[in-house]
């Protein structure tokens, strides 16, 4: 008994396990499934951001080194030109470079030494000139400038003070003047700008170096964008991971409700599927001739009889005449139906039983009915 009692024990706890490592099984791989699913849809996610962020951000700055030309006199020692240059504004001098619908600031800048022919000069034009490929000149902007004014007294007191600076050649006595050519600069939409053409009206500035410099002024979503990269980024992360769940989720929906609906196909009986006459016919045949077999085995079953009277009034049936031949050419399913309730007709032999043949009539009308 006890050892019965053991076994018993035992059986119930290897179907138990069993039955919970399979359940814990299940759940790991769904676990693991949605975890490697949350991943992917995660590194998706970072990867579309990152795609429209480079394709959306335009460059948010420029630099370009501008080398001043001019000509020389005749006597090898004057200056006989404007200084002058030409600036591509690309690397390989037809790039385009500039954002189409950005506005942009452009800026000349001038590192230019205190000396004493520069705060003679006075003011001076800069005219900026920016072509395309074809070398159509797209905009032109004219600025003035000068070296800023410092008197006597501040520059010797600057002198002084950085004076252990300038003699380790750690600074020196220059201005840098910076020069707002373009304050908001949209480049053209069929004439994209390459390049540039910038002239110093003056023949006699003394200039150490020059730069171009252009600066996108960013407004809108690209101000954020650029101004807070880490809370933009986050925020536009998180939108391409819910969207993209959410069209997981809407899709394995739609597919498991499109296998749900396969399985449900497959289970259905053959009279609820599409079927032709021919098989209607014969699913008719058979069902009456079942009924007819079923109802008489009942009648012999009450009445207690001998089989022999039961076979010989079985064989006054007469079996409905419905031609089980496949039609050649399918007809619509009502003049069919009309031909075989017309088809069906019942000629009793015996008069002791026609509430059986009313029955048989009805059953097989209603049947026909159906269809």
């Amino acid at each position: 008994m006890l050892f019965d009692l053991f076994g018993n024990i035992a059986d119930w706890f290897a179907t138990f396990s069993s039955s919970a490592l399979s359940k814990i099984k299940y759940i790991l791989i769904r676990a693991i499934i949605l975890f490697c699913i949350a991943v992917f849809i995660l590194w998706l996610s970072v990867f579309l951001y990152a795609s429209f962020y480079y394709v959306y951000m335009p460059a948010a700055s420029h630099v370009r080194p501008v080398y001043l030309t001019f000509n020389v006199c005749s006597d090898g020692f004057s200056v006989c030109s404007f200084p002058s240059a030409n600036v591509s504004l690309g690397h390989d001098g037809r790039e385009e470079i500039l954002h189409k619908g950005q506005p942009y600031r452009i800026f000349l800048e001038l590192d230019m030494p205190e000396s004493q022919t520069n705060r003679n000069l006075g003011m001076f034009m800069i005219v900026v000139k920016l072509y395309d490929k074809t070398g159509r000149i797209s905009q032109e902007s004219s600025r003035t400038t000068l070296l800023h004014y410092r008197s006597w007294l501040l520059r010797t007191l600057q002198t002084i003070v950085l004076l252990p600076l300038y003699l380790a050649n750690l600074v020196e006595q220059s201005q840098l003047i910076n020069v707002e050519v373009f304050p908001k600069f949209f480049d053209d939409l069929n004439f994209p700008s390459v390049g540039a053409l910038i002239d110093v009206q003056n023949r006699k500035i003394e200039i150490y170096s020059a730069k171009l410099k252009l600066f996108a002024d960013f407004v809108g979503l690209r101000y954020f964008m650029f101004y807070w990269p880490w809370v933009t980024s986050i925020c536009g992360v998180c939108f391409n991971f819910v969207f993209l769940t959410f069209v997981a989720l809407v899709s394995w929906y739609h597919y498991s409700q499109r296998v749900e609906e396969d399985e449900e196909m497959e289970e259905i009986p053959l009279l609820n599927r599409r079927m032709s006459v021919h098989e209607r016919r014969l699913k008719l045949q058979a069902d009456f001739n079942k009924e007819q077999d079923d109802e008489d085995e009942d009648d012999n079953n009450e009445s207690g009889g001998d089989p022999e009277e039961t076979s010989v009034m079985t064989v006054g049936m007469v079996i409905p005449d419905i031609n089980i031949q496949p039609p050649e050419q399918e007809e619509p399913v009502v003049e069919h139906v009309e031909h075989v309730h017309k088809s069906v007709s019942f000629a009793p032999q015996v008069e002791d039983k026609p509430v059986r043949f009313r029955r048989h009539s009805r059953v097989l009308a209603e049947d026909v009915a159906k269809f």
